[in-house]
């Protein structure tokens, strides 16, 4: 990926780390604004200057974080925001879930390659999020958006696949998927699976023609839906091999052709 033209933009109170950060993003070739300004003068910059990710800080920003996003999404709609936090909470995940901008949360203290990892994913999904609008018009009916395709990032459709889900300290839970894509799925389980403590997974989910998709996968979140005593689960595939990858493409397409 070409860097030059990426512009991140830092909010971090602290200054020793933002910059560490700012000369680790300009030594990869990234353009990079915002440690040492107040808050003001970085939300001024913004309305001029172009900025294509976004490093935040959550207790720099406090209760203000999701106004602050809201100021950022106004000039910069595609924009990739990362949230900075030695705290982790549910709530900050949910935000990833429900907020197209919000792309994940670095947790501290984290290596300067994870975080460059993370923004590489961010901007190539971005990137992807712009080719998939172009192709999801061919699923748009007479009554709008066809039932079961998701509107945001890849196509998702209702599903109902049998599904277990394990790793070394949650027993192998087995359930139906509510909706999956090609980078995630949502099931819902009976008992709760202690997010954020545990965040990977392993998962199985049979598709049909006796084809069973196999992939590492990590919690982003869980929520309880009014009216079901059940826990909802949001899981992104992760380490995907390429055979797993062309099993759920295959599946994605066939399926968002019928419905």
């Amino acid at each position: 990926m070409n860097n030059i033209m990426n512009h991140i933009l830092i909010v971090e109170r602290d200054k020793v780390f933002a910059n560490s950060l700012q000369n680790f993003f300009l030594s990869a070739g990234y353009r990079v604004s915002g440690p040492g300004l107040p808050i003001s003068t970085i939300l001024k910059s913004v309305e001029t200057h172009k900025a294509d990710v976004a490093l935040i800080d959550k207790t720099t920003l406090g209760e203000s974080m999701e106004w602050f996003i809201d100021q950022l999404k106004t000039y910069h709609p595609e924009i990739v925001i990362i949230i900075m936090t030695s705290s982790p909470s549910k709530e900050q995940y949910e935000l990833v879930a429900s907020e197209p901008s919000v792309y994940d949360v670095a947790v501290k203290p984290f290596g300067f390659s994870e975080i460059l990892m993370m923004v590489q994913r961010g901007l190539e999904e971005k990137k992807g999020l712009k080719l998939g609008k172009e192709r999801r018009s061919q699923f748009r009916g007479e009554n709008g958006w066809l039932p079961g395709i998701e509107k945001r990032r890849y196509y998702r459709i209702s599903s109902a696949l049998s599904l277990t889900c394990s790793n070394s300290s949650v027993v192998e839970k087995e359930s139906k998927t509510i909706d999956i894509s090609c980078s995630g799925v949502r099931f819902a389980v009976d008992q709760p699976v202690n997010f954020p403590s545990t965040k990977f997974v392993h998962l199985k989910i049979s598709l049909p023609g006796n084809e069973l998709f196999k992939s590492r996968g990590e919690i982003r979140w869980t929520r309880k839906i009014e009216g079901d005593i059940r826990e909802q689960v949001g899981v992104q595939f992760a380490m995907i091999e390429d055979e797993e990858k062309n099993k759920i493409a295959r599946y994605i397409y066939a399926q968002s052709s019928v419905q």
